[in-house]
């Protein structure tokens, strides 16, 4: 899956090479153009990753929300986009807003714990529905989970979607311990609230002490609920009859979360949100300005006058930019100053045998 994402990336690119190159046929361009693999514009659109589990209908969406919920509202502090926050949102180009970092942008755009279809309420993930559909399914079911930032580095993706894939087979053998920290199976609209307002918090929180209020008055950072997960993964690994793949995700995971522990600032090489994290503090330092003052801090940025919180915004775009000429990810990459899974050969493969 992270290899195909890689593979469509460059389709992408190559399309929007095809137009530029080829105006007489299109509308008529001007300019530079880029792709952003964005999860927002600040106004009000929102975009992330889907990612669709099958799953049995054993599992009810109480067990969801109970035992993998947690999980999808702390991975964000390695496994989010990264992105600079306008606080108000972006809706007047002559606006200075203050900003603040957010580890996963999309994160923000969630209302609610769980929503009826994929376009509808944004939650989590969503009411299995895919029985309703496929009356053939037999005992299967299709589970999308929403919450997921879209990612560039397909090394994140690989293990996003790896740890996910192993919580839920977890569930779907009924071997999550009861005591294991979890949110309300079904929560009130208080508890609903209470629960967007801890993520919000943990989302917005790069020192990484916000704590989750978890059922049973347990309080946890984002940190050590991701490593419980890790002890319960593998604290379960004959019930998971792990393969050697599963090994490879558990054993990257583990080295994302003692990385974490220590060092953060060392996975900007993996990590996009510790990436952009880390190149955003340098630029207030090269400035002079904190979080709280960048918006009155004056710039200049390739002949015009900005705010630097404005220039911060736009350099949160250009860090989720796919090609090599304007996108940061890409050029570290290529360069081998980012983590990579897999080749430029491997993904051109992919490309042309999908």
């Amino acid at each position: 899956l992270a290899l195909y994402k890689r593979a469509l990336d460059e389709v992408v690119l190559d399309r929007l090479r095809y137009i530029t190159e080829h105006d007489k046929n299109f509308s008529p361009v001007t300019g530079r153009f880029h792709v952003l693999k964005d999860s927002t514009s600040w106004n009000g659109y929102w975009h992330g990753s889907q990612g669709n589990f099958r799953m049995p209908r054993v599992v009810s969406v109480p067990m969801l929300v109970r035992n993998l919920l947690p999980y999808l509202a702390t991975k964000i502090i390695w496994a989010g986009q990264g992105g600079i926050e306008p606080v108000g949102g972006l809706l007047d180009e002559d606006q200075n807003p203050e900003v603040r970092f957010v580890f996963s942008p999309r994160l923000l755009s969630l209302v609610q714990p769980v929503s009826n279809a994929a376009n509808q309420g944004r939650g989590f993930v969503t009411n299995k529905s895919f029985a309703e559909s496929h009356n053939d399914a037999g005992p299967w079911e299709r589970l999308q989970v929403l919450s997921s930032d879209s990612l560039s580095s397909d090394l994140i993706t690989y293990l996003d979607f790896g740890v996910t894939a192993l919580i839920l087979r977890l569930l779907a053998k009924h071997s999550f311990p009861v005591e294991f920290p979890h949110f309300p199976e079904e929560p009130s609209l208080e508890e609903q609230y209470k629960i967007l307002k801890d993520c919000s918090a943990i989302n917005h929180d790069p020192s990484l002490a916000a704590k989750l209020d978890l059922a049973g008055g347990e309080f946890l950072t984002a940190l050590e609920l991701q490593k419980k997960y890790l002890k319960l993964l593998r604290e379960s690994a004959e019930v998971l009859t792990l393969t050697p793949q599963d090994e490879r995700v558990l054993k990257g995971f583990e080295y994302i979360l003692k990385k974490l522990e220590s060092s953060p600032l060392v996975l900007s090489d993996r990590c996009e949100c510790w990436l952009l994290y880390k190149l955003v503090l340098a630029k207030l330092a090269r400035h002079g300005a904190s979080w709280e003052n960048c918006h009155e801090r004056v710039v200049q940025h390739k002949g015009k006058t900005l705010t630097l919180s404005r220039y911060l915004v736009m350099f949160g775009y250009q860090a989720t930019a796919l090609d090599q000429e304007w996108g940061i990810w890409p050029r570290l990459v290529s360069t081998g100053r980012a983590k990579a899974l897999f080749t430029k050969d491997m993904v051109m493969r992919a490309k042309s045998h999908p």
